[in-house]
């Protein structure tokens, strides 16, 4: 047995975060006792000579602890676990660090119109027990002590709602000072007064570089040193020219001025809070795969995999030379490119004073796969290292099976995810917005929180969103940090303010932790009801987005897809009541009226929407998705029977936008139509998911052409390669292919459900819930059934459902299943087959091109044609196909493998 996973509020040994509430979760990993007793000791020194709490603790919650504690300090915890009186296991490598210092140091600022660098001296001269530098510089910082930088984060102090509040961040730097010290710290533009946001506007927040920060030490002695900012620090010019999250960085190290600034205390009215989210930090470093030299002669890297972060190389330029490096996400025609980029020029410039040195931009970052190098300098294409940078997440979902294309789609959902989770929830991370969209952050969550711990990043973003709502009276903005630009508020996006919540209550438990959530969620309904509802609380006439960029609009083009936008915003409405009721069920909270609000509305859009028989007046795909995923209609049947109708109407080709896509193939498997869900995920045509995979996409695209079939871009005026909305699809690898869905908050209870098939012969699975791991793998054996392996943590239990046995449920431990079938499961052909699929098939192929061409190149035509099955091609005896042969045909591809 050991202790695994111990984290507060959802963290590994947290320092100086802002702590309004303190919960310790922990899992119990390699063993299959029970009764188990635990333990939870926190000491305010390492040795737990003093102990401030101790208590009983719970492995399957989190822990809340509630004592008084002292701002800036270590506390450390120890897990004990006993079985009988006896000591099983024990953990004491868990600490957190408290922030909540008063600042000895002033806001100071200069007159240095570069980029300054602050700076002042310190000596030691006795032995010191522990150094910590409490920091915040705007727009963006780098702090240095003896020419080191102290951290391996980037972009600090992050995108705070600049409006509201400025965070700054603790460091450890113990290690770091000796007897006499230099502090310097780096001032950039970043998003406080660089340019940024739909306007393209700079100076946003502020038009001065401002500077806060302590550094405390404290003595073996029990004394302690503060060096605080003040007028006394010096300042002097950089060289960094220019700085942009959009445009880019330009270095020239050949600048040459001594000049030492003044700098002078300012007043700043805003509060300085402590960090409250996870740092951005390197996630891996990439190496060139290729040196392309184009049509045009240009030399671009290819470095393999679309990534979000910055470049660095060594530098052996003489003084005076430069070098320009271009970041783009696709080639055209062989040839760089990133018009697709819009206005930001993403482009990093550095000018060399002769001297040799490893060269990074230090305030930006890049969406890229492909660098151009040009300039008068010389670079080497093996000195060039591509830097991945994304939150500090951690992973807790793994999965694998035998179609590689799968594999690759997964990837890519995976990458869009660590590419737009830099601090906040990105749309993209390459051209002129890196915003935080909320509708596509509630779009991707629930892979997302699969994919990685999300609880500390969601809780950030929600803060931020919450105080923009404190502003202005409860309402959601469409993306943080919000402009005047598409400023406001509507459906799906500002629904991310409930359904965000609700998803961490299930994926995380506790939700007695979700109070401020739940105001949240409320203060949205309310906005709505009041804002945009009628007196039926139907949502109409307000700017929408939408199925936002569904095919089913005037063109496929379209931003706008073609549902009813007012049925869209009313069902969403109608399902945020729902769960805004649900979680103030589970607080106690008395939500009749959220009830009521949510019954009469559902009737109304049943009145308004659907006809007396049950039928749906919203003939697109997404308007059916959303009626079977929010169980809105009279008969359910009517609306499986409609959507099916639709999808033959549509020839099996997806129309869905940002709110019918990402859960398309979920809500199908949840109504009993898995087979079809199979046919969308694995069609390689436009459009669909592995079209992408097989036009070399490495992140999830924007829109579903955004490459043509000849590689060509479609369009420039909104198409991002990595845009992660539709990698949604990945919930259904871990939730129905794989078959891991939580059916009790945080996991304690599952169902394990595989969607066992013959199109795919292997998956492997793992969600390391916050209550501990799960595995799931399942695999055709040589005799055509299905050997299946399960592992369920300590304390959870299982609901099995596999093929041909009854449900039953399994506790903690390995267990092991032979599903049987009457036949080999990979022969998968039958009379709802489309010919399509028949002429895929090799073995079908030359059948049907010895027997019946007509039926095979019927299989490679047009899309009616191609989406016939045998048994609509009985019924139409136009076709001229004998029933004999039919018939013939039917018995000989049930004898086909996949």
């Amino acid at each position: 047995m050991k202790i695994a996973d111990l984290k507060i509020n959802g963290m590994i040994n947290p320092l100086g975060y802002d702590f309004d509430r303190i919960g310790i979760t922990f899992n119990l990993a390699d063993t299959d006792m029970k009764k188990l007793f635990c333990k939870m000791e926190i000491s305010d020194r390492e040795d737990f000579s003093h102990l401030v709490y101790s208590s009983k603790a719970d492995p399957l919650h989190e822990n809340v602890v509630d004592f008084a504690w002292e701002p800036a300090t270590r506390y450390h915890i120890k897990i004990t676990v006993l079985h009988d009186d006896e000591v099983i296991c024990k953990d004491e490598s868990g600490w957190f660090e408290t922030a909540g210092i008063e600042f000895k140091g002033k806001w100071i600022s200069t007159d240095c119109k570069s980029h300054p660098v602050f700076s002042t001296e310190f000596d030691i001269c006795k032995k010191v027990a522990s150094a910590r530098m409490y920091v915040c510089g705007l727009g963006m910082y780098e702090a240095y002590i003896n020419g080191k930088k102290i951290s391996d984060e980037y972009l600090n102090p992050l995108l705070n709602d600049y409006e509201e509040e400025y965070e700054y961040q603790t460091f450890n730097i113990t290690e770091d000072i000796s007897v006499r010290n230099e502090l310097c710290v780096l001032l950039g533009d970043g998003w406080y007064k660089g340019r940024f946001g739909l306007n393209g506007k700079c100076n946003n927040y502020g038009d001065s570089y401002l500077l806060r920060c302590d550094v405390v030490i404290r003595y073996e002695d029990g004394t302690r040193q503060i060096i605080g900012t003040d007028e006394n620090w010096k300042v002097k010019g950089s060289s960094i020219v220019s700085d942009s999250v959009y445009d880019g960085e330009v270095i020239d190290e050949t600048i040459n001025d001594d000049t030492v600034y003044k700098c002078y205390e300012v007043k700043v009215e805003k509060p300085l809070v402590a960090r409250t989210g996870l740092p951005v930090k390197e996630y891996q470093r990439l190496k060139p795969v290729e040196v392309i030299i184009t049509p045009k002669n240009e030399t671009v890297l290819d470095f393999g995999q679309n990534i979000a972060g910055i470049i660095s190389f060594n530098s052996h330029l003489g003084k005076g030379e430069t070098v320009t490096f271009d970041f783009g996400e696709t080639l055209q025609n062989g040839c760089f490119y990133n018009d697709n980029y819009r206005s930001a020029k993403a482009q990093f410039v550095y000018t060399s004073d002769g001297k040799e040195k490893e060269v990074r931009p230090h305030f930006t970052y890049f969406g890229f796969r492909y660098l151009r190098i040009s300039g008068n300098g010389k670079v080497k294409a093996e000195e060039v290292t591509a830097i991945q940078l994304s939150t500090q997440l951690e992973r807790t979902g793994y999965f694998h099976c035998s179609d590689e294309k799968l594999n690759r789609l997964y990837e890519n959902a995976l990458y869009s995810q660590l590419d737009n989770y830099v601090d906040i929830p990105t749309d993209c991370p390459q051209r002129d917005e890196k915003l935080g969209w909320t509708g596509d952050a509630q779009c991707f969550a629930p892979t997302a929180c699969y994919n990685f711990d999300t609880r500390m990043f969601f809780a950030r973003f929600l803060r931020n969103l919450n105080m923009y709502q404190k502003r202005n009276g409860g309402a959601v903005p469409n993306y943080f940090p919000m402009q005047s630009f598409l400023g406001g508020s509507s459906q799906i996006w500002g629904d991310a303010i409930t359904f965000i919540p609700d998803l961490l209550r299930r994926y995380y438990g506790n939700e007695h932790l979700y109070e401020k959530e739940y105001e949240m969620m409320n203060s949205w309904l309310e906005y709505v009801i009041r804002e945009m509802a009628d007196d039926k609380l139907l949502v109409k006439g307000h700017m929408q987005f939408g199925d936002w960029l569904a095919l089913d609009g005037v063109t496929e083009q379209s931003m706008r897809g073609g549902t009813d936008e007012d049925y869209v915003a009313s069902m969403y409405l109608y399902e945020s009541l729902k769960k805004t009721a649900v979680m103030g069920r589970n607080l106690n909270r008395d939500v009749t009226e959220l009830e009521k609000k949510a019954e009469f509305l559902r009737n109304n859009i049943l009145n308004e929407f659907f006809s007396n028989t049950g039928k749906l007046c919203v003939d697109t795909q997404t308007g059916y998705l959303l009626a079977l995923w929010f169980e809105v209609y009279r008969d359910k049947d009517e609306i499986i029977r409609g959507f099916k109708r639709r999808l033959e109407r549509d020839a099996y080709r997806i129309r869905c936008g940002f709110v019918g896509a990402p859960n398309m193939l979920q809500i199908m498997a949840e109504n009993g139509m898995e087979r079809d869900s199979l046919r969308l995920l694995l069609n390689e045509e436009y459009p669909g998911w592995l079209y992408e995979v097989n036009h070399g996409a490495t992140t999830i695209w924007e829109r579903w052409n955004s490459l043509l079939d000849d590689g060509s871009i479609s369009g420039t005026g909104m198409n991002s390669l990595n845009h992660y909305a539709y990698g949604n699809v990945v919930e259904f690898l871990y939730g129905y292919l794989a078959g891991i869905k939580p059916l009790e908050d945080g996991f304690t209870r599952v169902r394990i459900r595989p969607l066992i098939n013959g199109f795919v012969d292997e998956v492997d699975c793992e969600y390391n819930s916050v209550n501990g791991r799960y595995q799931i793998s399942w695999k055709i054996n040589a005799e055509g059934n299905v050997n299946v392996h399960v592992e369920v943590p300590y304390g959870c239990k299982a609901l099995i459902q596999l093929p041909g046995l009854a449900d039953f449920e399994v506790e903690a431990g390995s267990h092991d299943w032979t599903v049987k079938f009457n036949d080999d499961i990979r022969k998968v052909y039958d009379d709802d087959s489309f010919l399509k699929e028949l002429a895929a098939n090799e073995k079908i192929a030359e059948y049907l091109k010895a027997n019946n061409p007509q039926l095979y190149y019927m299989g490679l035509g047009d899309e009616e044609s191609k989406h016939l099955t045998i048994n609509k091609i009985r019924n139409m005896p136009y076709l001229d196909i004998p029933s004999q042969f039919l018939n013939e045909l039917s018995g000989f591809i049930r004898t086909v493998k996949y």
